[in-house]
């Protein structure tokens, strides 16, 4: 057995077999993590995984302060499951697969203020492989989402440093932040990169006018991408198809290889300052081949 924290949203080390722990389709590997991801009102957590025959059972009870709260996660919990079915399953899950069956058997059941979550998934043939491969599918269907919101977030740190008012006389100066350096070097290839959060090194690089700092963007978890901003020139989307923002612009671009096959997916947000507004104008985001 294993004990989930009792903090809301942690990562916990859970005792089941090794090779099926690693091949969990779950945020984190974590069983049943999900469930409690978003109940910050939960009192306390209790949980256990074990293996039972030829299944792994797991089981996780969230306590509440007050009853009416148990029951909107209890139903919040209903409407997750039918997402988790949509997401591990894929386009196409048929019904009598041992995943469906598994994943429409899972009970919320309420009592009082707490609500208890239980399920049952039975061993099956190919079941590592099966899984291994719908938990790849799951990450390669997420990850583009989140190089989206990555790219998006650089380009806001763009305009928000720009409608900072800056300049040593009277009169207010805007203007975009200089280039950063790329975050990682190299593109990850069929890997996640942690920063390094030392003075000096990844996004803790710049300074008011130039770079991470100047655009206030960090990153603390991992990612699959280079991330990367580009004021002015040397612009990487225009060699891919994507638009050029010009010297008076910027460029927010993020860079996968998330099969490790040395064909990278990219991602796009450009700005330029509107001479008669002197204001940002930002793009759309351009992608190619976001898959990779």
């Amino acid at each position: 057995q294993g004990e989930l924290p009792d903090a809301i949203g942690r990562s916990a080390s859970l005792a089941s077999p090794p090779a099926l722990q690693a091949t969990l389709p779950f945020d984190d590997d974590v069983v049943f993590a999900f469930a409690a991801r978003d109940f910050d009102g939960a009192r306390s957590m209790d949980g256990t995984v074990r293996i039972a025959g030829d299944a792994l059972l797991g089981r996780l009870t969230l306590a509440f302060d007050e009853p009416a709260v148990a029951q909107r996660v209890q139903e919040k919990l209903g409407r997750e499951r039918e997402h988790m079915l949509r997401a591990l399953g894929g386009p196409v899950l048929p019904s009598d697969h041992p995943l469906h069956r598994a994943l429409t058997a899972i009970t919320f059941d309420l009592d009082g203020d707490s609500v208890t979550i239980e399920a049952r998934l039975p061993a099956y043939p190919d079941m590592e492989a099966d899984l291994v491969a719908r938990k790849a599918a799951f990450l390669r269907r997420q990850q583009p989402g989140e190089a989206a919101n990555l790219v998006g977030a650089i380009s806001r740190g763009a305009l928000a440093a720009f409608e900072r008012e800056g300049g040593p006389g009277p009169t207010p100066i805007h203007q975009l932040c200089k280039s950063a350096i790329d975050v990682p070097r190299d593109v990850p290839r069929g890997t996640r990169y942690l920063p390094n959060p030392n003075p000096g090194h990844d996004y803790e690089t710049g300074d008011q006018q130039t770079g991470w700092r100047c655009l206030k963007f960090s990153l603390v978890s991992d990612t699959p991408y280079r991330l990367a901003y580009r004021q002015g020139s040397g612009y990487k989307g225009p060699a891919r198809g994507g638009p050029d923002p010009g010297p008076n612009g910027f460029e927010a671009s993020a860079e996968g290889d998330l099969d490790g096959d040395g064909v990278t997916s990219f991602f796009s947000i450009v700005g330029r300052i509107d001479p008669k507004t002197n204001t940002i104008v930002r793009s759309e985001i351009f992608t190619d081949l976001p898959d990779e």
